[in-house]
């Protein structure tokens, strides 16, 4: 959420937004022209009182809870003409100052259109000394006779509205809203302030500025919207209202009585003057004006430090300048990208964060919508999610420019161990990564930089083109069942298909056990320092699994449990040993093997079925049916198992060669010698 001066108060991310989409309409109150010099309502009561000589009640007197009765009783005493004088003696004076105005109007302002979108209760014309260009009738409208306020593409309504009339000539202000009789005529039996105020509140988003919660003006206008909304069920489709509301002390008070009015209150710190609201208006008016020079500065300014050293409101308003504008074509996030030093990766938490909140939000409203049998409300746009979905259909989805921009900045990192753990969770949560990214972050691996060797082997792990190299999203087919027969049939040819997919290996990644961060700067000292991260172990705890652990070791149980399986795995032998093979290239890859360590060993002590094998790592079941189908094609072809353990001998693999070595030694088609001349060669 920005925060647009250092001591002023927060404005939501959605609010600001919904300005930028033109979804907002200001409504102003006696607060913002006692700014200019002017009375609030009760002062103008006072006003009237003492320039008709009447008699005010005590302070402590319950009437001025209803000061809208007390000036019809002086109307009742005095006559309307008199008491209307006066209200235009006391509301013609000439302004103090008109820089809250002229900021209002500017924060109005149509951002696709000419024109402005605003709405008072003040009499006075204030506004119109504020901009003097404007002409009644289409610039201005008074009440009761109003636009229609509809949010529509062609831009009907732009004018400011002065909601309960504008102050005309000396005896011409009849039409003012100004008493208690006047308020119920205007939202109660004529109720034509009601129903703008009702469509008003159902088609845009509203922010009261210059009231209180005890202002009569406020009680009417919510007290009128709560009326029609109860009747035409409009509620649940309505954007929040808005109201800025000042308050003592360090901690925000209790927002209950503003929600109980559907308000959404906005505290800032309470001063004689409200210069915190007064200079956050000024200042959002200006950002508005010229969002890119605002941004830029503020990017220039807070991204190079980490968040957890700076102001929170400063976190909230990088975080919204570069994420918090759709519609801003990703001018915020591709400063924050280009920047000369590259902001700390510690921002990519804070994105993540303002996510989680706009995901439970969204939540709660598409509950709400359910309830009430209401349309879902769309899905919000997000800039982090899109660049790790969550499944592979979703990775060729068209990336929102923020998402570009951050992806780039992402790359930048590829040498920070801040990147890779980050990366390595969302995988471990079964988060893909969008092809964008990948590519980018084999852009800079290309480009070299000082990356050490055991992150460069993590990301071009990651970055692999082989889609099954990682074990991303794969689940263990649960519904495979072995067939009735494995001799012959489609059924057989099926299940022969889904079982070697099933069965493929692919490297799972997790955080090292080495819970420390490497430092992988340069120029740390000590040898050990400067030598972490040259391993791939060091960075990532990397496996060889199958997906489906315990699954996999029952459908293998139930394979060699039908009498056919024999042959079954004998005409698939071919397929299983490149399986294997490839299996030894994932371990060799994730630094687990080598031309002098053969991790099978420990994995699989005996090639033969043994009851040391303990089969832990489900990997070892390939080995379990390839010794069961080359037994039977030891025994049916003896040739052909020559020639296999022959290739099982010759393999660069080690476990293969062992594979090929107690082939050897129970095979029926080699002699003595021949077994002695392979010992021997091996």
């Amino acid at each position: 959420m920005p925060k647009f001066v250092k001591a002023g108060p927060v404005v939501p991310d959605e609010l600001v937004q919904s300005l930028e989409d033109d979804r907002v309409v200001i409504f102003c109150g006696a607060g913002i022209s006692m700014g200019a010099g002017l009375p609030s309502y009760v002062g103008l009561v006072k006003y009237c009182y003492d320039e008709l000589a009447e008699t005010l009640p005590m302070k402590k007197s319950s009437e001025w809870l209803w000061p809208d009765r007390m000036l019809g009783s002086l109307e009742g005493k005095f006559g309307r003409a008199q008491v209307r004088d006066a209200v235009h003696r006391c509301l013609s004076a000439a302004p103090t100052s008109l820089d809250m105005h002229r900021a209002i109007l500017r924060l109005a302002k149509l951002r696709g259109d000419t024109g402005v979108r605003l709405v008072t209760t003040n009499f006075d014309t204030l506004f119109e000394q504020a901009r003097t260009e404007w002409h009644f009738g289409k610039d201005l409208h008074s009440g009761p006779i109003l636009p229609i306020p509809r949010n529509d593409k062609a831009v009907t309504w732009r004018s400011v509205v002065y909601l309960h009339g504008r102050l005309d000539e000396v005896g011409a202000n009849e039409h003012l809203v100004l008493t208690s009789a006047d308020f119920g005529r205007s939202y109660l039996t004529d109720a034509w302030a009601a129903r703008f105020v009702a469509k008003l509140f159902s088609d845009f988003t509203v922010l009261f500025i210059g009231y209180s919660l005890n202002d009569p003006v406020l009680r009417y206008m919510t007290d009128a919207f709560a009326a029609e909304n109860s009747s035409s069920r409009v509620a649940s489709n309505r954007s929040p209202a808005y109201i800025f509301v000042p308050h003592k002390g360090k901690d925000d008070p209790d927002d209950a009585p503003y929600r109980h009015r559907n308000l959404r209150p906005i505290f800032y710190r309470q001063t004689k003057d409200h210069r915190h609201l007064r200079n956050t208006i000024v200042a959002w008016a200006d950002a508005r004006e010229d969002y890119l020079k605002s941004t830029l500065g503020l990017i220039a300014r807070i991204a190079p430090k980490r968040p957890s050293t700076i102001n929170p409101s400063d976190v909230a308003n990088l975080v919204w300048a570069l994420c918090g504008r759709p519609t801003d074509a990703g001018h915020g996030a591709k400063a924050f990208a280009d920047m000369k030093k590259r902001p700390p990766i510690e921002w990519f938490d804070e994105f993540e964060r303002r996510e989680t909140d706009i995901l439970a939000s969204h939540k709660k409203a598409v509950e709400a919508a359910q309830v009430e049998g209401d349309d879902l409300p769309p899905h919000p746009q997000l800039v982090i999610e899109p660049l790790f979905p969550w499944a592979h259909d979703a990775r060729d989805t068209q990336l929102p420019p923020q998402s570009v921009h951050l992806a780039r900045w992402l790359a930048q990192h590829i040498d920070d161990y801040g990147f890779a753990a980050r990366v390595i969770q969302k995988l471990a949560n079964r988060r893909f990564l969008h092809p964008f990214l990948l590519a980018r972050i084999r852009q800079s691996l290309r480009e070299g930089g000082d990356v050490k060797p055991g992150l460069a082997k993590l990301w071009k792990l990651i970055t692999s083109t082989s889609v099954d190299t990682l074990a991303l999203g794969r689940l263990f087919p649960f519904e495979l069942k072995v067939p009735e027969t494995l001799a012959v049939g489609d059924d057989a040819l099926a299940f022969k298909v889904d079982l070697l997919s099933a069965l493929r290996t692919s490297v799972s990644l997790a955080q090292p056990f080495d819970t420390r961060l490497p430092d992988f700067n340069p120029n740390a000292e000590g040898e050990e320092e400067k030598a972490r991260g040259v391993r791939l172990s060091e960075v990532v705890n990397a496996k060889v699994v199958i997906p489906g652990d315990a699954q996999v070791g029952l459908l293998v149980e139930r394979i060699l449990a039908r009498d056919e399986s024999a042959a079954f795995l004998a005409s698939i032998l071919p397929e299983l040993t490149t399986m294997l093979r490839r299996t030894a290239d994932l371990f060799t890859l994730i630094e687990q093997a080598s031309a002098g360590t053969d991790v099978s060993v420990f994995h699989r002590p005996s090639i033969v079925p043994h009851a040391q094998n303990r089969g832990y790592e489900k990997w070892t079941l390939i080995i379990t049916l390839i010794w069961h189908g080359w037994q039977h094609l030891d025994q049916v072809d003896p040739v052909a198992s020559r020639r296999i353990v022959g290739e099982w001998l010759a393999s660069e693999a080690a476990v293969l060669r062992r594979l090929g070595l107690a082939a050897l030694n129970h095979a029926q088609g080699f002699s003595w010698n021949q077994k002695l001349e392979h010992l021997l060669d091996g």
